[in-house]
Order: C-alpha cells, then sequence, then structure tokens
C-alpha cells in the first residue's frame, strides 16, 4: 500500500467514461465516490469531473477543459496554501 500523503489529493475523473471504464467506476464508486484515494490523504479528495474518457480527456478537444480545471485547482491550491 502506498504511503499516506499529507497534503490535499486532487482527482481528475472522465466525464464520459468508456464502457469498461464505466463498469470498473460504479463498482469502485459503489464503496467510495473518490475511487480509494480518500484513504491516501488525511485531508478530503477534491474531485473534478473532465468532458471524455480516460484516454480522450488528454486530446483535443477535451484537453482544453481538462487544462482550465487543473489551473483551477493549483490557483485554489496556492491560495488555501498563502492564507
Amino acid at each position: 500500500m502506498p504511503a499516506i500523503y499529507p497534503g490535499r489529493i486532487t482527482l481528475f475523473k472522465a466525464g464520459s467514461p468508456s464502457p469498461e471504464e464505466e463498469k470498473l467506476r460504479r463498482k469502485l464508486e459503489d464503496l467510495d465516490p473518490t475511487m480509494g484515494w480518500c484513504a491516501l490523504s488525511p485531508l478530503p479528495v477534491e474531485v473534478y469531473l473532465v468532458p471524455g474518457s480516460h484516454d480522450t480527456m488528454i486530446a483535443e478537444p477535451f484537453v482544453q477543459s481538462l487544462a482550465r480545471q487543473l489551473r483551477d485547482a493549483l490557483t485554489s491550491q496556492e491560495k488555501n496554501h498563502v492564507e
């Protein structure tokens, strides 16, 4: 099992998973909406839904949304770190 990370974990989930991904996600999310990531940090997991599947969310046109959400997550962390 991986070591506990003391910081906040940010999870980017595919908003339109493939049928295989959806089947696995349903099994995991029935147990935990963070798909197990909450066990690796004492802080709440921040979850973003990104358009596309696991494979396509990192390609055009979906990567633009992923980039915006990643930027928002980083900006949020910077603000929380400064305060």
